[in-house]
């Protein structure tokens, strides 16, 4: 719920999907969205969104157009998160999101050093670069 950045690194080491949906409908971006719009986010919870952007590729706040009411009262993130929402992922980074998602649930560490890939993209699927 805090963007604990050591939480969501774990999840993600064991191929937690991040589109995943809460009984609220809220996704893990859409819920530290909005504990930054409160103004509670910290340097952490920034840390904590730029890794859940590089392990999604591409996600969308946006309803019918538009930004959630919530977002547009604070200019900054409205048009940080508007040029994040506007842009489509690349094809770089959503192949890393499918190589992620298609390996599973399990240590991906382990997975991704078996795949026949050379280090590097071994450690951008792994998010380390």
């Amino acid at each position: 719920m805090k963007g604990n950045l050591e939480s969501v690194s774990i999840l993600l080491d064991f191929g937690a999907e991040v589109r995943v949906v809460n009984l609220k409908g809220q996704t893990p971006i859409s819920r530290l969205v909005a504990l930054l719009v409160r103004g509670l986010g910290t340097e952490r919870e920034d840390s904590c969104f730029d890794l859940l952007h590089r392990a999604i590729g591409h996600f969308e706040l946006r309803k019918n157009g538009s930004m959630p009411w919530e977002v547009t009262r604070d200019q900054q993130l409205c048009e940080k998160l508007t040029r994040l929402c506007s842009a489509p992922g690349t094809l770089q980074t959503l192949s890393r999101y499918a190589v992620r998602r298609s390996l599973g649930v399990r240590f991906l560490p382990e997975a991704v050093k078996q795949l026949p890939l050379p280090t590097c993209l071994k450690e951008y699927v792994l998010l380390l670069s």
